[in-house]
């Protein structure tokens, strides 16, 4: 992997191709280079290309090894295969989280939203017992309205989201299985480049 390495912040950001640019100043990554010295770095505008260093993966442990194209690849220690897949656990996470808001924040507000509970249980007691009391539902009701059309909508769209989020969780759990089926750091960039994001429905 090629990558451009933020000095400021020590992110690296992947990019299609090697290619030299200027550094913006010195990552600690790279002290040591041979072919600059320290002030020559720190002296250059932009980003420096090296290969062979994702920090998703590894860690920079000081140094680098010079390399005939005028990039420099830093000296780093792989990241523990538990450490890895804990770290992949975290993005899941955040990844399934993500798409459980989008399913309903662009459309209803969090306040709104606590009180759904109230309205499903309302709405699940008039389906087991049209005599069952509905104070909530009652009071929010649509002008023209009938108690059973109320409840209907009301399980339409509880129905719907469950559907949704099935699908949702499914998904995470396959990703999990494969995750922790990840036998090395190699396994592990393949799972964060072409599984994590991937195979969610829609």
């Amino acid at each position: 992997m090629s990558l451009y390495i933020d000095i400021n912040n020590q992110t690296a950001v992947p990019v299609p191709k090697p290619r030299r640019v200027p550094l913006l100043s010195q990552p600690e990554a790279v002290v040591g280079c041979a072919h600059w010295t320290d002030q020559e770095l720190a002296e250059l505008a932009g980003f420096l290309v090296v290969d062979g260093y994702d920090p998703r993966l590894h860690v920079a442990t000081g140094g680098a090894t010079d390399n005939e194209d005028g990039t420099a690849t830093p000296n780093t220690d792989d990241k523990a295969l538990a450490d890895l897949q804990a770290e992949g656990n975290r993005l899941l996470v955040s990844a399934l989280e993500g798409r459980m808001s989008a399913l309903v924040s662009g459309a209803y507000g969090p306040h709104e939203r606590e009180t759904w509970r109230k309205q499903e249980d309302e709405a699940r007691a008039y389906t087991a017992d049209d005599q069952a009391p509905t104070p909530y539902l009652d009071g929010i009701r649509l002008a023209g309205e009938t108690l059973a059309e109320q409840v209907a909508a009301i399980m339409a769209k509880v129905t719907a989201i469950e559907t949704a989020t099935q699908a949702l969780l499914l998904r995470k759990r396959e990703l999990l299985v494969s995750l922790y089926a990840c036998e090395d750091a190699a396994n592990i960039a393949t799972w964060l480049d072409d599984e994590l994001n991937t195979g969610w429905p829609a």
